[in-house]
C-alpha cells in the first residue's frame, strides 16, 4: 500500500568524515533522531545530501543504510534524476528493489531543456517506476516547471506529489491540479503560506536540526491555529536563512556538529563554515534553545 505523503519530510544530509568518506553510523544515528522526533517522512539523496557529489555505488550504499536504519517506520523517498538518465533508471530499479516507498525526482538540469523533453523525461520515469513519484520543481534546473506543465505531470498515474520551488506559483499549481497532487513547499520559510493555500507540508532541510519545531509548525497549521503557526514560522526563519548563508549544506552540517550529532564535513569543492560563520549558527541555535 502506498504511504500517503503529508507533513514534514526531512531532506537528509549525508555526513562525510574529513577524508570525504560517508559516516555510515552517523547517517543512521541521524535517521534515528528524525524518527524519534516525529517527522512524517525522509528523503535520502536530495540536494541537501550532496547527491551530485556521490558515485553510483555510494548512492546505493546510502540508500541501503537509510532503509536499514528506518526499518519501515517512516516513508522513505530516494532522490533520483538529473542529466544522466541511464544512472537515474538504474537507481530507480535499485531503490524500489531495496524497499523504498517512493522516488524524489528532480528535473534534468544544467542544459536548457524544452517542455517536450521534460514531459518525455517524466513520462519515461513514470513508465519505469513501480512506486509513487514526488516531482521536484527546482528553480536551479535548466527550465523550472510552470503550472501548465505540472498539470500534465499530474496526469501520470504514479505522480502523487510535488515539491514546489517557486512560491510565486504555488497557489496556481494547487488551483489547477485540483487536489490531484500533494503540494509541498521547497522553501522552509514558506510553509505557513503554502498550507494556507492548500498545501500539505514541506520538504524541510532545517528539520535536520529542528525537527520537533518543524513538526509543531505543521501541526499548528493543520489544526487551523494560524496565530501559533505564524509565531512558529517566524521563530524558525532565522535558522533557515543562517543554514543557507552560503555553500549549502555546510550550514546544516555546522549546526549538527554543534549539537553533538553527525554533521561531519561537506565534500570538496564545497567548503565548511569558518569560525565566524559557525559562531552565527551557534547564536541562532541558542536563541531557539537547542543548545
Amino acid at each position: 500500500m502506498t504511504k500517503q505523503l503529508r507533513g514534514i519530510i526531512t531532506a537528509l544530509i549525508t555526513p562525510f568524515d574529513r577524508h570525504g568518506d560517508i559516516m555510515e553510523q552517523g547517517l543512521q544515528e541521524n535517521i534515528e533522531f528524525q524518527v524519534k522526533s516525529g517527522v512524517h517522512g525522509l528523503v535520502v539523496l536530495p540536494t541537501a545530501g550532496e547527491a551530485p557529489s556521490l558515485s553510483f555505488e555510494e548512492k546505493k550504499r546510502v540508500i541501503a543504510l537509510a532503509l536499514e536504519a528506518n526499518a519501515g517506520r517512516l516513508p522513505v523517498l530516494v532522490g533520483v534524476g538529473g542529466i544522466n538518465a541511464r544512472e537515474t533508471f538504474a537507481l530507480i530499479e535499485y531503490s524500489e528493489a531495496a524497499g523504498a516507498d517512493g522516488l524524489f525526482v528532480i528535473s534534468p538540469y544544467f542544459y536548457k531543456f524544452t517542455r517536450d523533453e521534460y514531459l518525455a523525461y517524466y513520462r519515461e520515469i513514470s513508465r519505469r517506476a513501480k512506486t509513487q513519484i514526488l516531482c521536484y520543481n527546482s528553480t536551479y534546473a535548466g527550465m523550472p516547471l510552470d503550472p501548465e506543465l505540472i498539470v500534465e505531470l499530474a496526469k501520470l498515474p504514479n505522480v502523487t506529489a510535488l515539491k514546489e520551488g517557486n512560491p510565486l506559483q504555488t497557489a496556481e499549481v494547487i488551483r489547477l491540479t485540483g487536489g490531484k497532487l500533494a503540494v509541498f513547499t521547497a522553501r522552509d520559510v514558506y510553509l505557513y503560506e503554502t498550507m494556507c493555500m492548500g498545501g500539505v507540508g514541506g520538504i524541510f532541510f532545517c528539520a535536520n536540526i529542528a525537527p520537533k519545531l518543524s513538526v509543531e509548525l505543521y501541526e499548528s497549521m493543520k489544526a487551523g491555529d494560524y496565530d501559533r503557526g505564524l509565531e512558529l514560522q517566524f521563530r524558525l526563519t532565522p535558522l533557515v536563512w543562517e543554514l543557507v548563508a552560503r555553500s549549502y549544506p555546510a550550514g546544516i552540517k555546522a549546526a549538527l556538529n554543534l549539537l553533538g550529532m553527525a554533521g561531519g564535513h561537506v565534500r570538496f569543492p564545497l567548503t565548511d563554515y569558518n569560525e565566524k560563520e559557525v559562531a552565527r549558527v551557534r547564536r541562532v541555535l541558542q536563541d531557539l534553545d537547542l543548545l
